[in-house]
């Protein structure tokens, strides 16, 4: 009877050491810290894609709502294109490492080399897009970077010009990226004190 008692304890005892490792071993696995660093080298691999979607924006003299649509052709060469609710065109932006083009509801194009100060100029709203190439896709490479539960960027700082930007991610999407997926982000918030953009992503499709 005893001999029955202790091999029975002894059964229990291994079964738990067994899901203890198990446990142990899906810990690792799933540890975000881990998983963060094989997110970003998936995001460096995305170097042509188009989003659109809504937006809104907000700054102390303005407010603006409308829907959005981008197309990246390469690291800093993309066009972008601004609408009302209901469809109609306020400006498009095409912009290559060299120069930026605004073209407003008129058709009437202008240039410059900021794309910043070309979009503030002409319409006054504060965008950085100078770094849309990463906060779009949810990529930073900084050390105070927040990372969620399942590895992906929650919130991350960056200076355009003279402000600091907050970039918050509230939610992700599974988009298909070659034979897998990949996660990207469907709503961003971006603050800079003075001026602030949301942006809501309902279609993504990597080039």
């Amino acid at each position: 009877m005893v001999k029955k008692s202790i091999y029975r304890l002894c059964i229990i005892l291994i079964a738990l050491l067994i899901n203890a490792c198990s446990l142990n071993q899906s810990n690792i696995s799933s540890n975000p810290i881990l998983d963060w660093p094989q997110h970003q080298q998936e995001l460096k691999q995305l170097t042509a894609f188009q989003a659109s979607g809504s937006l809104a924006y907000f700054d102390t003299k303005s407010r603006y709502y409308g829907r959005f649509y981008i197309k990246q052709l390469a690291k800093n060469e993309y066009q972008l294109k601004l609408t009302s609710p209901i469809g109609t065109s306020i400006f498009s932006l095409s912009v290559n490492p060299f120069e930026a083009v605004l073209t407003d509801k008129n058709g009437e194009k202008y240039r410059n080399k900021n794309v910043e100060s070309l979009v503030e100029d002409l319409t006054g709203m504060n965008i950085p897009l100078r770094n849309m190439t990463d906060w779009l896709i949810g990529y930073a490479n900084n050390n105070d970077d927040k990372i969620d539960d399942s590895g992906k960027l929650s919130q991350t700082q960056f200076k355009q010009t003279d402000k600091i930007w907050t970039v918050t991610y509230r939610k992700y999407t599974d988009v298909k990226f070659h034979s897998n997926t990949i996660d990207l982000p469907s709503t961003i918030f971006l603050n800079s004190g003075r001026s602030e953009l949301r942006l809501s992503i309902n279609n993504w499709k990597i080039l």
